[in-house]
Protein backbone atom coordinates (compact mmCIF):
# COMPACT_ATOMS: atom_id res chain seq x y z
CA UNK A 1 0.00 0.00 0.00
CA UNK A 2 1.23 3.57 -0.82
CA UNK A 3 0.88 6.77 1.16
CA UNK A 4 -2.25 7.85 -0.65
CA UNK A 5 -3.61 4.50 -0.18
CA UNK A 6 -3.50 4.73 3.67
CA UNK A 7 -5.08 8.16 3.54
CA UNK A 8 -7.93 7.01 1.74
CA UNK A 9 -7.70 3.18 3.32
CA UNK A 10 -8.36 5.19 7.42
CA UNK A 11 -11.83 4.91 6.63
CA UNK A 12 -13.96 6.71 9.28
CA UNK A 13 -10.25 7.70 10.43
CA UNK A 14 -10.06 11.88 10.76
CA UNK A 15 -7.12 11.45 8.20
CA UNK A 16 -9.77 11.14 5.17
CA UNK A 17 -11.01 14.52 6.41
CA UNK A 18 -7.55 16.69 6.79
CA UNK A 19 -5.75 15.71 3.43
CA UNK A 20 -6.46 19.27 2.41
CA UNK A 21 -4.34 20.60 5.94
CA UNK A 22 -0.66 20.90 5.93
CA UNK A 23 1.42 17.71 7.08
CA UNK A 24 4.63 18.38 8.93
CA UNK A 25 6.79 15.11 9.24
CA UNK A 26 9.58 15.17 11.95
CA UNK A 27 11.84 12.02 11.32
CA UNK A 28 15.67 11.47 10.93
CA UNK A 29 18.55 9.64 9.26
CA UNK A 30 21.81 8.60 9.77
CA UNK A 31 24.33 5.89 10.28
CA UNK A 32 23.10 4.85 13.29
CA UNK A 33 19.03 4.86 13.02
CA UNK A 34 19.74 4.30 9.23
CA UNK A 35 17.40 5.81 6.59
CA UNK A 36 13.89 3.72 7.11
CA UNK A 37 12.15 6.01 9.22
CA UNK A 38 12.53 9.18 6.59
CA UNK A 39 12.12 6.49 3.60
CA UNK A 40 8.84 5.26 4.56
CA UNK A 41 7.50 8.89 5.86
CA UNK A 42 8.31 9.67 2.19
CA UNK A 43 5.72 7.25 0.64
CA UNK A 44 3.35 8.91 3.42
CA UNK A 45 4.44 12.47 2.24
CA UNK A 46 4.54 11.08 -1.40
CA UNK A 47 0.41 10.25 -0.81
CA UNK A 48 -0.09 13.41 1.01
CA UNK A 49 1.36 15.26 -1.87
CA UNK A 50 -0.50 13.42 -4.86
CA UNK A 51 -3.52 13.76 -3.02
CA UNK A 52 -3.30 17.58 -3.06
CA UNK A 53 -1.72 18.04 0.58
CA UNK A 54 1.38 20.16 1.56
CA UNK A 55 4.33 18.43 2.90
CA UNK A 56 6.97 20.01 5.30
CA UNK A 57 10.02 17.81 6.57
CA UNK A 58 11.89 18.85 9.52
CA UNK A 59 14.49 16.43 10.24
CA UNK A 60 18.09 16.02 11.56
CA UNK A 61 19.59 14.39 8.27
CA UNK A 62 22.67 15.44 7.33
CA UNK A 63 22.92 12.79 4.18
CA UNK A 64 23.28 15.18 1.43
CA UNK A 65 21.63 12.61 -1.59
CA UNK A 66 18.58 12.14 0.82
CA UNK A 67 17.96 15.77 1.50
CA UNK A 68 17.80 15.80 -2.11
CA UNK A 69 15.41 13.21 -2.69
CA UNK A 70 13.27 14.90 -0.82
CA UNK A 71 14.16 18.52 -2.64
CA UNK A 72 13.61 16.85 -5.89
CA UNK A 73 9.88 15.50 -4.70
CA UNK A 74 8.87 19.73 -4.25
CA UNK A 75 8.71 19.13 -0.49
CA UNK A 76 10.01 21.95 2.51
CA UNK A 77 12.33 20.75 4.10
CA UNK A 78 13.59 22.23 7.71
CA UNK A 79 17.09 20.93 8.42
CA UNK A 80 17.60 20.70 12.45
CA UNK A 81 21.04 20.52 13.92
CA UNK A 82 19.83 19.06 17.37
CA UNK A 83 17.60 16.37 17.47
CA UNK A 84 15.54 15.78 20.71
CA UNK A 85 15.85 15.31 23.31
CA UNK A 86 17.42 18.69 22.87
CA UNK A 87 14.96 21.29 23.67
CA UNK A 88 15.76 22.66 20.14
CA UNK A 89 13.57 20.03 18.36
CA UNK A 90 10.55 20.55 19.70
CA UNK A 91 10.55 24.50 19.56
CA UNK A 92 11.21 24.48 15.93
CA UNK A 93 8.34 21.88 15.70
CA UNK A 94 6.58 23.74 17.51
CA UNK A 95 6.99 27.05 15.60
CA UNK A 96 6.04 25.21 12.94
CA UNK A 97 2.73 24.00 13.74
CA UNK A 98 2.33 27.25 15.22
CA UNK A 99 2.38 28.70 11.40
CA UNK A 100 0.50 26.54 9.56
CA UNK A 101 -2.83 26.29 11.07
CA UNK A 102 -5.17 23.35 11.25
CA UNK A 103 -1.64 21.01 10.13
CA UNK A 104 -1.17 17.41 11.55
CA UNK A 105 2.30 16.23 12.75
CA UNK A 106 3.58 12.51 11.87
CA UNK A 107 6.47 11.53 14.44
CA UNK A 108 8.80 8.65 13.32
CA UNK A 109 11.56 7.44 15.37
CA UNK A 110 11.94 5.16 18.69
CA UNK A 111 13.62 8.48 20.47
CA UNK A 112 10.31 10.37 20.51
CA UNK A 113 8.87 9.02 23.54
CA UNK A 114 6.00 9.53 25.42
CA UNK A 115 6.88 12.87 26.61
CA UNK A 116 7.60 14.11 23.53
CA UNK A 117 4.04 12.79 22.31
CA UNK A 118 2.84 15.04 25.73
CA UNK A 119 4.39 17.87 24.41
CA UNK A 120 2.75 17.82 21.27
CA UNK A 121 -0.56 16.90 22.83
CA UNK A 122 -0.86 19.54 25.53
CA UNK A 123 0.07 22.00 22.66
CA UNK A 124 -2.91 21.15 21.32
CA UNK A 125 -2.23 19.65 18.21
CA UNK A 126 -3.59 16.37 16.41
CA UNK A 127 -0.18 13.63 15.19
CA UNK A 128 0.22 10.14 13.72
CA UNK A 129 2.85 7.97 15.16
CA UNK A 130 4.63 5.36 13.52
CA UNK A 131 5.71 2.72 15.13
CA UNK A 132 7.27 -0.70 15.34
CA UNK A 133 6.92 -2.46 18.97
CA UNK A 134 4.58 -0.61 21.40
CA UNK A 135 8.09 -0.15 23.06
CA UNK A 136 6.38 3.02 24.75
CA UNK A 137 4.94 3.13 28.25
CA UNK A 138 1.82 5.32 26.51
CA UNK A 139 0.91 6.59 23.46
CA UNK A 140 -0.76 10.17 23.36
CA UNK A 141 -1.20 10.24 19.62
CA UNK A 142 -4.35 10.28 17.91
CA UNK A 143 -3.42 7.50 15.05
CA UNK A 144 -0.97 5.26 15.39
CA UNK A 145 0.63 3.08 12.03
CA UNK A 146 1.92 -0.09 12.67
CA UNK A 147 2.60 -1.94 9.29
CA UNK A 148 4.64 -5.01 10.42
CA UNK A 149 3.55 -8.34 10.27
CA UNK A 150 3.21 -8.90 14.20
CA UNK A 151 1.69 -5.32 14.63
CA UNK A 152 -1.90 -7.20 15.48
CA UNK A 153 -0.60 -8.88 18.11
CA UNK A 154 1.04 -5.91 20.07
CA UNK A 155 -0.88 -4.10 22.90
CA UNK A 156 -0.74 -0.09 22.73
CA UNK A 157 -1.22 1.87 25.89
CA UNK A 158 -2.91 4.77 24.44
CA UNK A 159 -5.98 6.87 24.97
CA UNK A 160 -9.44 6.20 24.56
CA UNK A 161 -9.22 8.36 21.31
CA UNK A 162 -6.19 6.93 19.39
CA UNK A 163 -6.73 5.30 16.39
CA UNK A 164 -4.66 1.76 15.76
CA UNK A 165 -4.09 1.20 12.23
CA UNK A 166 -1.65 -2.18 12.40
CA UNK A 167 -1.15 -4.56 10.12
CA UNK A 168 0.61 -5.25 6.73
CA UNK A 169 -2.71 -3.32 5.17
CA UNK A 170 -1.13 -0.30 5.96
CA UNK A 171 2.36 -0.61 4.35
CA UNK A 172 4.11 2.25 3.73
CA UNK A 173 6.26 1.66 -0.41
CA UNK A 174 7.12 4.51 -2.39
CA UNK A 175 5.71 4.61 -5.89
CA UNK A 176 8.55 2.96 -7.66
CA UNK A 177 7.61 0.04 -5.59
CA UNK A 178 4.14 0.24 -5.98
CA UNK A 179 4.73 -1.42 -9.29
CA UNK A 180 5.27 -4.26 -8.37
CA UNK A 181 1.65 -4.99 -6.66
CA UNK A 182 0.10 -7.68 -8.14
CA UNK A 183 3.32 -9.17 -9.87
CA UNK A 184 3.36 -13.34 -9.29
CA UNK A 185 6.26 -15.78 -9.89
CA UNK A 186 7.24 -19.34 -9.21
CA UNK A 187 9.63 -19.55 -6.46
CA UNK A 188 12.12 -22.03 -6.72
CA UNK A 189 12.81 -24.92 -4.20
CA UNK A 190 16.40 -23.84 -4.38
CA UNK A 191 17.46 -20.01 -4.33
CA UNK A 192 19.74 -19.47 -6.55
CA UNK A 193 19.54 -15.51 -7.44
CA UNK A 194 20.05 -14.38 -3.78
CA UNK A 195 19.89 -10.12 -2.82
CA UNK A 196 21.43 -9.29 0.01
CA UNK A 197 20.45 -5.79 1.86
CA UNK A 198 20.69 -4.78 5.00
CA UNK A 199 19.04 -1.27 5.74
CA UNK A 200 20.22 2.60 4.70
CA UNK A 201 22.70 2.32 7.10
CA UNK A 202 24.18 -1.10 8.51
CA UNK A 203 26.49 0.86 11.35
CA UNK A 204 27.82 -2.38 12.11
CA UNK A 205 28.83 -4.26 8.80
CA UNK A 206 26.44 -7.53 8.94
CA UNK A 207 26.14 -7.59 5.26
CA UNK A 208 30.21 -8.71 5.17
CA UNK A 209 29.17 -11.51 7.30
CA UNK A 210 26.24 -12.16 5.06
CA UNK A 211 28.60 -12.16 2.20
CA UNK A 212 31.20 -14.22 3.72
CA UNK A 213 28.49 -16.89 4.81
CA UNK A 214 27.09 -16.86 0.93
CA UNK A 215 30.46 -17.89 0.07
CA UNK A 216 30.36 -21.21 2.01
CA UNK A 217 27.41 -22.60 0.64
CA UNK A 218 27.99 -24.91 -2.10
CA UNK A 219 25.26 -24.48 -4.17
CA UNK A 220 25.70 -25.11 -8.03
CA UNK A 221 24.91 -21.70 -10.14
CA UNK A 222 24.55 -19.59 -6.96
CA UNK A 223 24.61 -15.82 -7.71
CA UNK A 224 24.15 -12.77 -5.38
CA UNK A 225 23.50 -9.03 -5.91
CA UNK A 226 24.42 -6.75 -2.70
CA UNK A 227 22.30 -3.12 -2.41
CA UNK A 228 23.89 -1.12 0.39
CA UNK A 229 22.30 2.33 1.30
CA UNK A 230 23.74 6.11 0.80
CA UNK A 231 24.24 6.35 4.64
CA UNK A 232 26.45 2.70 4.87
CA UNK A 233 30.58 3.51 5.67
CA UNK A 234 31.79 0.20 5.00
CA UNK A 235 31.79 0.37 1.05
CA UNK A 236 35.48 -0.56 0.55
CA UNK A 237 35.13 -3.86 2.61
CA UNK A 238 32.31 -4.66 0.97
CA UNK A 239 33.63 -3.76 -2.76
CA UNK A 240 36.46 -5.98 -1.68
CA UNK A 241 34.83 -8.67 -0.40
CA UNK A 242 32.58 -9.16 -3.20
CA UNK A 243 35.53 -8.85 -5.97
CA UNK A 244 36.96 -11.40 -4.15
CA UNK A 245 33.68 -14.10 -3.85
CA UNK A 246 33.49 -17.08 -6.01
CA UNK A 247 29.99 -16.36 -6.83
CA UNK A 248 28.44 -14.79 -9.84
CA UNK A 249 27.03 -10.91 -9.28
CA UNK A 250 23.43 -10.73 -10.02
CA UNK A 251 22.80 -7.96 -12.85
CA UNK A 252 18.58 -7.36 -11.91
CA UNK A 253 17.23 -7.66 -8.40
CA UNK A 254 13.82 -8.21 -10.06
CA UNK A 255 14.81 -11.37 -10.90
CA UNK A 256 15.70 -13.25 -7.76
CA UNK A 257 14.39 -15.82 -5.69
CA UNK A 258 14.81 -14.68 -2.39
CA UNK A 259 15.85 -11.74 -0.24
CA UNK A 260 18.73 -11.88 2.49
CA UNK A 261 18.44 -8.89 5.43
CA UNK A 262 16.72 -7.59 8.15
CA UNK A 263 13.06 -6.76 8.31
CA UNK A 264 13.01 -3.49 7.35
CA UNK A 265 11.11 -1.24 4.85
CA UNK A 266 13.97 -1.95 2.34
CA UNK A 267 13.25 -5.89 2.87
CA UNK A 268 9.60 -4.76 2.28
CA UNK A 269 9.85 -2.84 -1.03
CA UNK A 270 12.57 -5.63 -2.60
CA UNK A 271 10.61 -8.28 -1.90
CA UNK A 272 7.91 -8.62 -4.67
CA UNK A 273 6.71 -11.82 -4.02
CA UNK A 274 10.56 -14.06 -3.41
CA UNK A 275 11.39 -15.74 -0.18
CA UNK A 276 12.72 -13.79 2.66
CA UNK A 277 15.40 -15.44 5.11
CA UNK A 278 15.52 -12.70 8.28
CA UNK A 279 18.42 -11.93 10.29
CA UNK A 280 17.82 -10.63 13.61
CA UNK A 281 19.46 -7.84 14.98
CA UNK A 282 19.60 -6.05 18.26
CA UNK A 283 16.73 -3.75 19.63
CA UNK A 284 17.08 -0.40 18.68
CA UNK A 285 15.30 0.81 21.59
CA UNK A 286 17.75 -1.10 24.05
CA UNK A 287 15.04 -2.80 25.78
Amino acid sequence: MGGNQLVRGAKGSAMTEIIDKPLVIRADANTRIGTGHLMRCLALAQGWKDSGGQVIFITACSNEPLLQRLYDEGFVVHRLEHPYPDPQDWEMTKQLLSEHLGAWLVLDGYHFDSEYQWLVKEAGYRFLVIDDMAHLPHYYADIVVNQNLHAEQLHYPCEPYTQLLLGTQYVLLRREFLKGQGWKREIPEVARKVLVTLGGSDPDNVTLKVIRAINKLKIKGLEIKVVIGPSNPHMASLKEAIHHSPLTVCKKHARIDGLGGCGGIGGREYLLGVDLYGITQPDPCGS
